[in-house]
């Protein structure tokens, strides 16, 4: 019997890291037993939301 994992994987997608990381996760993604589950999140999501003025800058200051 062949087992299949189930793999949550929480991402934020501005992140740069995730990003980074995303050679890996397509590579999981296509593995025979493993069930990737992506679920977007957010760093500055819900109460940790704030006015973003500049992509760029809030980069920046949060890099």
């Amino acid at each position: 019997m062949t087992r299949i994992t189930i793999l949550h994987y929480l991402f934020d997608p501005l992140c740069g890291w995730c990003y980074g990381a995303s050679a890996t996760i397509g590579k999981l993604a296509k593995h025979p037993h493993i069930d990737l589950r992506p679920h977007a999140t957010g760093l500055f999501a819900g109460r940790g939301a704030r006015p973003m003025k500049s992509f760029a800058a809030q980069a920046w200051a949060n890099d």
